[in-house]
């Protein structure tokens, strides 16, 4: 960045018609897909408040630094420049909803990475040690990346755990951030690796793996209370919500309706810890949210939420909590009020097209409706306006009557966006017909109805 702001102020680019010699090399033409990369990125994570805005930038960098990538042949001459802004572009492709495009992406960035030897834990094409440092960082982000999209979206992983080094664990050493990833990405892979149809044993032992990694990590990663500065609390957060989240995977057979007529020990531990985990997902997601941004805006953070509040609503074990429902309201309020702060940032022509004025996948939104559905009743609330008469909270009296039908903690106020206003006329007709409240349904099974309902229509 500061090469190219030098020679911007020296008059090197001030002329389209004159071709710097110095810019037009493939090394410097990748270093240029690197920083529009990095400014794609940034643009997705500003305080730019109009969802519209903000992915019109951050695709306009996407697309320059596609161009700058084409024009240094970056298929047939690769770099680790190249690499590393293909990660960077599909993350935030992620981010700003296209998952699947994120997924496509990220093979052609594996086999680049492969054409550079970097799936190897030494590579003789990466000379210095300032080289063979950053290939194994790429190494294990991509590993993670490709982990991450594979458990949730229940594909197969193109890497293996020789991508991953091991990190020395000794009683003098505590794992770092990233070190605690990379033992949760290998347990991902062993778990994608057996197809997901894991029996009570290994999901023990996968839990005894993932606690074993967590009781290495640095304290602050372990105990909130011991972050001394932001950057710890971000650190705590991110790898709380990690490990509850593949600890809530690990758990699933736990909440098929078979395992609810099994008594023994193994079973027993495992509904209690799956619910443990879904709940931890949720409280850490609200946690995160009321210091930062980046939960909102991070796909697979919000993928996971939405994964675990559904779930909790849906299996029989927590469905009738009053504590979930409390979970259940204060995400969607979080939702809601990202969603409203949106909406008033926007320009006229998305008042016009509000399915235009969303940061949200059409799976998420689904989600949000499908949470919003069995909060209200089936009923949602009225869109905002001054006409609209709102919701009154409940007398103690009637509390006490059905407990799991208010939430005395959050303001019902901030529960009146509507949701299907978000989503594309080809879904908001068939609305009334999704099993929104058919919560009788086999939890994964609900989950799957709804999260996938966007590839079905």
């Amino acid at each position: 960045m500061c090469n190219y702001a030098q020679a911007l102020a020296a008059g090197d680019l001030q002329d389209p018609e004159t071709i710097s010699s110095r810019w037009i090399t493939k090394d410097s033409l990748s270093k240029i897909a690197l920083l529009l990369a990095a400014l794609a990125t940034g643009a997705h994570f500003s305080v730019v408040q109009s969802p519209r805005n903000r992915l019109e930038l951050c695709l306009d960098f996407i697309q320059r630094a596609f161009e700058a990538l084409r024009l240094a042949n970056f298929a047939l001459h690769p770099r680790l420049d190249n690499v590393h802004a293909l990660l960077i572009i599909g993350n935030t492709l992620q981010d700003c909803g296209q998952s699947d495009g994120s997924w496509v992406l990220l093979g052609t960035t594996i086999r680049l990475a492969e054409a550079l030897g970097l799936h190897l834990q030494t590579s003789s094409s990466i000379p210095s040690n300032a080289g063979i440092q950053r290939s194994s960082a790429l190494r294990d982000l991509l590993a993670r990346q490709d982990c991450l999209l594979s458990i949730t979206l229940g594909r197969s992983a193109m890497v293996s755990g020789k991508w991953l080094s091991d990190p020395s664990v000794s009683n003098s050493t505590l794992l770092l951030p990233g070190d605690v990833m990379r033992n949760i990405s290998r347990i991902a892979l062993k778990i994608i690796d057996s197809d997901q149809k894991l029996n009570p044993d290994d999901c023990i032992k996968f839990l005894s793996d993932l606690d074993e990694a967590d009781s290495h990590s640095e304290l602050h990663l372990q105990r909130r209370d011991k972050c001394v500065n932001l950057q710890h609390h971000f650190d705590h957060l991110t790898i709380r919500l990690h490990l509850s989240f593949v600890a809530s995977i690990i758990c699933r057979p736990a909440l098929t309706d078979s395992s609810r007529l099994r008594d023994d020990l193994q079973f027993t531990i495992l509904r209690n810890r799956a619910k443990q985990s879904l709940m931890e997902t949720s409280r850490i997601f609200l946690d995160f949210h009321a210091l930062s941004l980046i939960p909102m805006r991070t796909w697979s953070i919000t993928h996971s939420v939405l994964c675990s509040t559904i779930l909790l609503c849906a299996w029989g074990e927590t469905r009738d909590n009053p504590e979930v429902r409390t979970l259940q309201q204060r995400v969607v309020e979080a939702f809601s009020r990202a969603a409203k702060r949106g909406d008033e940032a926007g320009d006229e022509q998305e008042q016009r097209d509000p399915c235009k004025n969303t940061w949200l996948t059409t799976s998420h939104i689904l989600a949000l409706v499908a949470l919003q559905k069995t909060l209200h009743g089936s009923t949602l609330a009225p869109p905002p306006g001054p006409a609209a008469e709102q919701p009154q909270p409940r007398s103690s009296s009637q509390q006490q009557q059905n407990p799991d039908a208010v939430y005395p903690e959050a303001d019902l106020t901030d529960f009146d966006f509507n949701f299907t206003t978000m989503l594309d006329e080809s879904f908001r007709g068939q609305t009334e017909e999704w099993p929104w409240e058919q919560t009788s349904l086999p939890p994964l099974e609900y989950l799957d109805a709804i999260m996938n309902g966007a590839a079905v229509v």
